[in-house]
């Protein structure tokens, strides 16, 4: 069965019925101390691939490649998502982390041998309801910094990138609920670069 990227609706869904989870794990330790060893679930990777596939579209991030895209999707074995562009054959290779308050991963040979590595840093978005942004941190040619599989923190990954990295901070709920048009994204308010490009 071809795998099928989330609509911006769907991903606002999913990502509503993940708070319902923590939140009722939440009240579950409020209420039992044996609720401890109830896990907070894994973010599951097709919404962190179908948010990525939605920002490049938009040219929310990586506009240089936005601006020449033929095709974007699921990479399969290939990539987490792969991308082709207009001017020539060259797939483009895109890997897809994502973390919550922990900000801790695993990186495997496709993470490292990709053209981009992004991960999508949630923090306590799916704990706080307080909390409207997340953050992306982007990384190009990440086989630069990283030459074995390892597991490694956030802040680690960004002590050994320095400033070779985008960070883009985005409303979540503003972006992935009304949806933006491309007249939209070039006044879009709900978008905050954080950092220099690469």
């Amino acid at each position: 069965m071809t795998k099928v990227c989330l609509s911006k609706s769907d991903i606002k869904i999913l990502s509503d019925l993940l708070k319902n989870v923590f939140l009722h794990i939440i009240e579950l330790r409020g209420n039992n101390t044996l609720a401890q060893y109830v896990q907070f679930p894994k973010i599951p990777p097709y919404l962190s691939e179908s948010m990525i596939i939605h920002l490049i579209k938009d040219g929310i991030i990586l506009p240089e490649i936005s601006r020449k895209l033929s095709h974007i999707g699921f990479g399969g074995s290939v990539a987490d998502v792969l991308v082709k562009l207009l001017d020539n054959n060259n797939e483009i290779k895109v890997e897809v982390k994502a973390t919550g308050k922990s900000a801790f991963q695993k990186f495997g040979v496709n993470d490292i041998n990709a053209d981009y590595l992004i991960w999508v840093h949630f923090n306590e978005f799916f704990l706080n309801k307080n909390q409207k942004t997340i953050e992306i941190f982007i990384i190009k040619d990440p086989s630069r910094y990283i030459s074995k599989p390892d597991k490694i923190t956030l802040s680690r990954l960004l002590s050994i990138v320095g400033s070779n990295i985008k960070i883009v901070e985005i409303q979540f709920n503003k972006i992935f609920f009304s949806g933006l048009n491309e007249e939209s994204i070039k006044h879009n308010k709900n978008i905050r670069e954080l950092s220099p490009i690469y």
